[in-house]
């Protein structure tokens, strides 16, 4: 058997084609990506991002969002059969070579090199990663100093970047080469590569009509996991997709039979569309609060989600000492955490976490609800989450 770890990656009565032009998401998961980020946009973003398509003179793609999130694979493949050169300069950036058994975002990302000094990210090495290229591109978007030029072109590779780098193929490889030398097959399909059915053959499950996926998708995305998934982070977006390709995608293959294909079984259909839906989701909300933080003014932010969910910060520090002092220095009155026989020389005191650089209620509802190997599962209710990240951010003012 291929790995342990939990299941997924299913098939459906859609044949398995010979492989394609390797791109993450096929059109379709792109163009769902786009309608939910749209979703979430703010108002001021959406109409900045109108503004700015609608002066693009390129010829590859309509000048709207839902088509411009396509853009960046066009551009790749535009040049394929003859100069190569958009194709091998902005080939790697659609994914990164994260490995299953050790998983290295700098190793993967080629030592993460800073771009030359006056280089925009749209001309930068052809030797960059996924990770990095989005957060060059979030950083041009939100520079008013960027020339109009480069700042739309960031806006086009990030509509499709973002998209990418949840598809776990793009960000785990198993010398694989993302999946694509890799043959599956099913009762009801036929042999092809991991990496179509991944990207294409689960994606079209989910339904051929790629606003009424998106919308239905929408419909399903709480409040809360809307402000969970909100994140300015590629790296922990590249690592939690690693994961599930890791355990979702490669630790579903079972024996290779004597043509080389591992069959796959037919029980693992809906799981791996629910997986695709997730991702897909997770992309939208991320890339529409990307986009809202790059466009819209924090003052404007803070008024346009004026009724985001807030936490008492009083009952927050009384939850925490009770709870969270075994291994944390809740307050700063407080001189060492309590001896319980844990080792938590890396357990950071809270007023440390509260003025961490760019620490924000965001950053810390991740935290709390995401995977702590060093820590035990608290299993927060909303409202102690609210309450302790309250409590938290109070203390960015202390001393």
């Amino acid at each position: 058997m291929r790995g342990t770890i939990f299941c997924c990656v299913s098939l459906l009565g859609v044949a398995l084609f010979a492989p394609r032009n390797v791109m993450a998401w096929d059109d379709n998961g792109h163009m769902i990506v786009a309608i939910i980020a749209d979703h979430y946009l703010l108002p001021p973003a959406r109409e900045k991002i109108r503004v700015m398509l609608s002066q693009d003179a390129d010829t590859l793609t309509a000048h709207y969002i839902v088509s411009e999130a396509t853009w960046a694979d066009k551009y790749l493949e535009s040049d394929k059969a003859t100069t190569h050169e958009r194709y091998d300069r902005t080939y790697a950036w659609h994914f990164a070579n994260i490995q299953t058994t050790r998983p290295n975002i700098p190793e993967a990302c080629f030592g993460q090199p800073p771009l030359p000094s006056g280089t925009p990210a749209s001309q930068g090495p052809a030797k960059d990663c996924i990770v990095d290229k989005i957060s060059q591109f979030a950083a041009e978007l939100a520079n008013p100093a960027t020339s109009a030029k480069e700042r739309l072109v960031a806006l086009k590779f990030l509509l499709n970047l973002v998209g990418d780098i949840h598809e776990p193929l793009r960000v785990a490889d198993e010398n694989s080469g993302h999946g694509m030398l890799l043959q599956v097959s099913s009762a009801e399909t036929t042999p092809g590569d991991l990496f179509t059915f991944w990207d294409r053959v689960l994606v079209d499950r989910l339904g051929m009509d790629y606003h009424d996926v998106a919308n239905t998708l929408v419909a399903r995305i709480s409040d809360a996991d809307a402000l969970q998934w909100s994140s300015s982070a590629p790296q922990l977006w590249a690592l939690e997709a690693h994961q599930i390709g890791l355990n979702q995608v490669y630790g579903m293959l079972g024996d290779y039979d004597n043509q080389g294909n591992s069959k796959l079984q037919d029980s693992d259909i809906d799981r791996g569309i629910q997986i695709v839906a997730l991702q897909l989701s997770r992309a939208g909300v991320r890339l529409a609060h990307l986009l809202n933080e790059a466009l819209v003014p924090a003052s404007s932010q803070a008024s346009a989600q004026k009724n985001v969910r807030t936490g008492d910060p009083a009952a927050g520090r009384r939850f925490a000492l009770a709870a969270c002092n075994v291994c944390h220095v809740v307050s700063p009155q407080q001189v060492i955490a309590p001896s319980s026989g844990l080792d938590v020389t890396s357990a950071p005191d809270f007023e440390a976490i509260a003025k961490t650089r760019g620490m924000s209620d965001v950053a810390l509802r991740e935290f709390l609800f995401g995977p702590h190997p060093t820590m035990p599962n608290m299993h927060l209710s909303q409202t102690q989450a609210d309450n302790i990240i309250a409590y938290i951010l109070s203390l960015q003012k202390s001393r």
